[in-house]
């Protein structure tokens, strides 16, 4: 019995992996954009409808249906962390349609101890990104594609990096069958500049 126990955990082992911390940094933008995003499994990009917020999951959804709507959304996470998006769409006779919307990741305020234990003060964490997007249709207008600049700004206690990404989308959208398609590329970029000195961690 000894030796059939030992040998299960011994299998058992040879599979077991460590958890991972994080697979890189600038999680929140992982996060879906709005309460309706999260409903339909907090990763939709090919949803063709008059909300702004959807932009956020795939830029080639900007449309001229969403132009000069304002949207505001905002979510407590657990603990004291708060999370949230606002963004409004419009129309420029150069660029075309154009979205600028803001993410936040709230973390909230932490006490903050010396090494002995004695309380000095307290500091907060988050980050920032905003959001500048534009799309385009084909010369076949059920195609269109779309495009986001995103700045990134992480602040935690006196440690902060910033980073460059972007996304890229793609969309089909048949009107006459009710189907869409949809393909995006997201967070393409870089850390320019990381926490620590010379410490750049993948995005």
């Amino acid at each position: 019995m000894r030796f059939v126990f030992l040998l299960i955990a011994v299998l058992i082992s040879t599979f077991s992996f460590g958890q991972l911390g994080g697979k890189g940094v600038y999680a929140f933008m992982q996060l879906p954009g709005s309460s309706h995003v999260s409903a339909l499994g907090g990763n939709n990009i090919s949803v063709v409808s008059n909300e702004p917020s959807f932009v956020i999951q795939n830029p080639a959804l900007l449309n001229d249906s969403l132009l000069n709507i304002p949207v505001i959304n905002t979510s407590k996470y657990f603990a004291d962390i708060y999370y949230g998006s606002a963004g409004y769409a419009f129309h420029n006779r150069y660029v075309g349609n154009i979205f600028i919307g803001f993410q936040h990741f709230n973390y909230g305020k932490f006490a903050e101890f010396d090494e002995v234990g004695n309380r000095i003060g307290s500091f907060s964490a988050a980050d920032y990104a905003l959001y500048l997007s534009t799309s385009h249709s084909f010369s076949d207008s059920s195609f269109s594609w779309g495009v986001a600049l995103k700045p990134i700004l992480s602040q935690y206690e006196s440690y902060s990096s910033y980073g460059l990404v972007s996304d890229w989308g793609l969309l089909y959208h048949n009107t006459h069958n009710l189907w869409t398609i949809a393909l995006t590329l997201k967070n393409l970029g870089y850390q320019l500049k990381s926490y620590y000195d010379n410490h750049h961690e993948p995005i």
